[in-house]
Formats: C-alpha cells, structure tokens, sequence
C-alpha cells in the first residue's frame, strides 16, 4: 500500500531507521517535508544550501545531498521508501552501501576523531 499523506508518517521514525542503514548521522531541524506518491519518493530537507548542492547515491533508493562549500547534509530523498523502512519477520537485508557512501562514512568517522 502506498501511502498518499504527510499525516500518516512517522518522519523521525523514518530517518532514524534510514541512519541505522547507512551509517549517515542526520541533522535534527527538517524544514522541509515532501511525498511524491506515485513516485514512492519521500523528500526531507534540513536546510537550505548556502550556494549549491551535491547529491551523491549513499545506497540503493537513498541519495544524500550535501552542501557544496561546507559538506553538511542539506536533504536526503528516499525512492521507495517504504520497503527501505521495512521491518518483520523474514525481511532480507537492503543492499550494501556504495561506495560514495562507505567513503562519506569514513571521512565523518575521520573528522570525529580529530
């Protein structure tokens, strides 16, 4: 079943599964919610980017976008997002991170260290 309102979703809930996926810390403010239904696209943007923004694939369905001069994560946009945040008995495993996103974790792991 798809769903066709922002009323019905757990925004929070969503992200911090998606986090638990791919390693990605989000920021806590939204400012912006968008649900493309027939697209199964759920867009959630932090902030506004200064100048531009990247939009890198950090898994299969799940492109992170970051700010161009600072590297802060600006959105996320989930495609198919519900069988992403999918949970129960006998669920397989979504695909593993690519390596846009190993390498984004490794450099926020690095910057935490220093």
């Amino acid at each position: 079943m798809v769903t066709t309102s922002l009323l019905e979703l757990d925004v929070e809930g969503i992200l911090r599964k998606v986090e638990r996926l791919t390693g990605a810390e989000f920021p806590k403010d939204v400012v912006e919610v968008s649900l493309e239904p027939q697209l199964k696209m759920l867009c959630v943007r932090f902030k506004k980017p200064s100048k531009a923004e990247f939009g890198e694939p950090l898994r299969h369905g799940i492109h992170l976008f970051t700010d161009r001069d600072t590297d802060e994560i600006t959105a996320v946009e989930l495609i198919d997002w519900e069988k992403l945040t999918k949970t129960g008995p006998g669920q397989k495993p979504v695909d593993e991170p690519t390596r846009v996103a190993r390498e984004y974790i490794r450099k926020k792991l690095v910057d935490g260290l220093q």
